[in-house]
């Protein structure tokens, strides 16, 4: 059996089908770099969180969304690293 993508739809509310996750800001993030490709991990923190942790809460944004991704597709899902060797 071959699993389905999970798809993000923009249009209609944020969402990313096939998955069931609804948290809003790390949709937001995931929608942003759709757009715009890879950015600095310092450049997103302060982007989306100006205020408080924002390294942290990148951090956990991200790994949200990666388990959310993970749960429905456990053996197809490989997160992909930069240059600098971090996700």
């Amino acid at each position: 059996m071959k699993d389905a993508p999970v798809k993000l739809r923009t249009l209609g509310g944020l969402g990313l089908v096939g998955s069931g996750f609804t948290q809003p800001k790390p949709l937001l993030l995931l929608a942003y770099l759709a757009l715009e490709g890879p950015q600095p991990r310092a450049f997103l923190a302060k982007l989306f969180w100006p205020q408080g942790e924002s390294r942290k809460s990148l951090s956990t944004a991200l790994t949200r969304l990666q388990a959310s991704v993970r749960k429905g597709f456990p053996n197809s899902f490989r997160p992909t690293r930069g240059a600098s060797g971090r996700c």
